[in-house]
């Protein structure tokens, strides 16, 4: 895709059209990161590739409907640790789907590397780094992470592949993120991502290291001024709530999360929610039917309807409205004003 240096993320345009699932295979894990949103206690049972191919092909029938497009993000736990991953991503592209790998870059070896360069319509791997350094990031991720990663990281970019990071952050790890900033720039990551963190599943055991609206404001704008000094080289993940209060003439920013707009979470038993962290279960996939999970949910049309309490009278809502899992995971009410959000501190 060529960058365009308004767009510090995919364009809007895009965004727009492309319908997104993240897809569990599993919930199994080499790591036992502390800021997972995944409970302790896992889902045991997991599709196999035939039930697996049978909700992809009902997916596909719509998305077809709807004449979009359709993005599947493979995920876990960590789903290299999946021995069929491979068969199940070959039939998610034979059916059309663009796919995307999110994984903790721990196991990559060169016989998962031959397989990945067969795929035709994968779009990055991204891979976690909760620090810039080994020190940070291996006190939220285990011993003997971070290099791995960061190998994992150099492999793929030599391979061609293209890779995007992920940065869970909060007081444990903010004090670094110039460092991963810079990082990502040394190993030239192509898509940047900084997300915030909710504290949900293992979450909750650091949920006081919830960052402030004065700290995520400090955050997003050093971000930012990464953002701009690499637009039209690399993408930063701007299109996401809360982002919309920096933005200016030469930017576009902001986005409303995709959860029961243009996007879906399916876990590795089939149970749908909008989002992995809101907890929310809208349905089944082998049990209901897509067009019945998306029209008929109450929770998800409360979702696409909800009148946020502090928000009502906000110019920003349609590019923003917050990040619902947050406030529930802070608040146990998923309707009320995102209390991260530093609209009153711009001046």
């Amino acid at each position: 895709m060529k960058l365009n240096k308004k767009y510090l993320d995919d364009p809007r345009e895009y965004s727009k059209k492309t319908f997104r699932v993240q897809w569990h295979l599993t919930e199994r894990c080499n790591l036992k990161c502390i800021h997972c949103y995944q409970d302790e206690i896992q889902i045991k049972e997991e599709f196999s590739i035939a039930e697996i191919q049978k909700a992809a092909t009902m997916l596909k029938k719509t998305i077809d409907k709807w004449n979009m497009l359709c993005e599947i993000s493979v995920t876990g736990g960590e789903p290299f640790v999946r021995k069929d991953w491979f068969e199940i991503c070959k039939m998610f592209e034979d059916l059309g789907f663009f796919l995307s790998i999110l994984t903790n870059g721990t196991i990559m070896d060169e016989g998962i590397l031959k397989k990945l360069k067969q795929l035709k319509n994968l779009k990055y791997i991204q891979v976690s780094l909760d620090g810039g350094t080994k020190s940070v990031h291996e006190k939220i991720r285990g011993l003997n992470t971070f290099e791995k990663a960061l190998s994992t990281i150099r492999l793929l970019k030599k391979n061609n592949i293209r890779v995007a990071t992920k940065f869970t952050i909060h007081k444990l790890n903010q004090y670094d993120l110039k460092t991963y900033l810079d990082l990502t720039e040394n190993i030239d990551v192509d898509l940047i991502s900084v997300a915030r963190l909710i504290p949900w599943g293992m979450g909750r055991q650091i949920r006081e290291m919830t960052m402030s609206k004065e700290e995520v404001k400090q955050a997003f704008e050093l971000i930012l001024s990464y953002a701009k000094k690499n637009a039209g080289q690399k993408l930063y993940n701007t299109r996401r709530p809360l982002w919309c209060l920096l933005k200016d003439s030469d930017t576009d920013l902001g986005g409303r999360c995709v959860a029961a707009y243009n996007g879906l979470t399916i876990l590795p038993n089939g149970d749908v929610l909008p989002c992995r962290p809101m907890g929310v279960i809208v349905g089944n996939v082998l049990k209901n039917t897509f067009f019945e999970i998306w029209y008929t949910s109450d929770f998800l049309w409360k979702v696409r309807n909800m009148s946020r309490e502090g928000c009502e009278k906000c110019n920003n809502y349609d590019v923003c409205g917050g990040c619902i899992a947050i406030s529930h995971a802070l608040h146990d009410d998923f309707f009320i004003k995102d209390p991260q959000c530093f609209k009153e501190l711009i001046k």
